[in-house]
C-alpha cells in the first residue's frame, strides 16, 4: 500500500494546493477538519509548510484548530516560521495563541493555574497535568476546540491526555499511541469524554 492510499483525501487536496477540492470536500463529505497524518500533521500544518496562505485561510474558516501540535510538538505557525514564511507564521500564531489563551482562561477559571502565564510551556504542562487528575466537566471548553478527549494511565508517572478530537475512538487512539511511545505495554485507558 502506498503512502497515497493511506492518506486522507482532504490532506491530499491540501498538499496539492487545490482549494476547490478542499471546499467541495467540506461541503459534501464533511471530513474531520483536524484530520492528521501519522506524524500528527493536520491540513493546517501542511498549508503552513507550503506557505499556502489561501489554503490556511480556507481551513481556518472551516474550523481548523491552529493550536494543535504535531507529534514533534510543533504548531502550524511554528512550521511556517521554521521555513521562513514570516507573514503566514504571524497570522497563524495570533490565531493559535488566541485559542491557547481561551484554554488557559478555562484552566484559570477552574483554579488549575493562578495567573495568566499561558505562553509559558511549563505552566501549560502543569495545567494539563492538573487537569488530568481534575474535574471532567472542564471538557466543556472543548466544544469550540475539538470535541472529545481521552486519558490513558502510564505504567508509572503522569497520565497522558489526547489532543482534542472529533471522535471518542480517535481521542483514545491518540492518547494510547502517545503512551506507547515511551511504554511498550502497561498503558490503560481511564476514560473518554466528549463535549455535549
Amino acid at each position: 500500500m502506498s503512502v497515497f492510499e493511506r492518506t486522507p483525501v482532504l490532506l491530499l487536496a491540501v498538499t496539492a494546493g487545490d482549494p476547490d477540492v478542499v471546499r467541495d470536500l467540506f461541503d459534501i463529505a464533511k471530513p474531520d477538519r483536524d484530520l492528521t497524518l501519522t506524524n500528527g500533521m493536520t491540513g493546517l500544518h501542511i498549508a503552513a509548510g507550503r506557505n499556502d496562505s489561501k489554503m490556511a485561510d480556507l481551513l481556518l474558516a472551516r474550523g481548523a484548530n491552529p493550536a494543535l501540535e504535531d507529534r514533534n510538538g510543533a504548531r502550524p505557525d511554528q512550521i511556517a516560521k521554521e521555513k521562513g514564511f514570516s507573514e503566514l507564521s504571524r497570522k497563524l500564531e495570533g490565531q493559535a495563541l488566541a485559542r491557547l489563551k481561551e484554554f488557559i482562561g478555562k484552566m484559570m477559571q477552574y483554579g488549575y493555574v493562578d495567573k495568566d502565564e499561558w505562553i509559558d510551556p511549563v505552566v501549560k504542562r502543569r495545567a494539563l497535568r492538573m487537569f488530568q487528575y481534575g474535574q471532567k466537566d472542564l471538557i466543556a471548553w472543548i466544544g469550540t476546540a475539538g470535541a472529545c478527549i481521552a486519558v490513558v494511565k502510564r505504567p508509572f508517572g503522569w497520565h497522558v491526555v489526547s489532543a482534542p478530537r472529533l471522535d471518542e475512538a480517535e481521542a483514545a487512539t491518540d492518547a494510547m499511541d502517545n503512551c506507547r511511545i515511551d511504554h511498550a505495554s502497561g498503558c490503560t485507558e481511564l476514560w473518554r469524554l466528549c463535549a455535549s
